[in-house]
């Protein structure tokens, strides 16, 4: 999930800087989740899971929100379709 979280953050960095950070944050959650994890320290692990849980709901509203939302006109667009 880190590596995902983590290219989705490169991939939007331009275009949505905000998501884009929001997604670096996700993934060093789940970095972190995975070294609590493997360490067995269940409070703290549990702790860093709840945080990204509710980072995650904001994440999927972020992106449902661009998808919904009319797109931007590129400034290459032409205005009657012709050359």
């Amino acid at each position: 999930m880190a590596a995902w979280w983590l290219g989705i953050g490169i991939l939007v960095r331009t275009d949505h800087a905000g998501l884009s950070r929001l997604s670096y944050a996700l993934a060093a959650l789940a970095g972190v989740f995975s070294v609590l994890n493997a360490l067995g320290v269940h409070l703290a692990r549990d702790a860093v899971l709840g945080v990204a849980f509710a980072l995650w709901t904001a994440w999927w509203v972020w992106l449902l929100v661009l998808f919904l939302r009319p797109p931007d006109r590129s400034p290459f667009a032409l205005d009657d379709g012709h050359f």
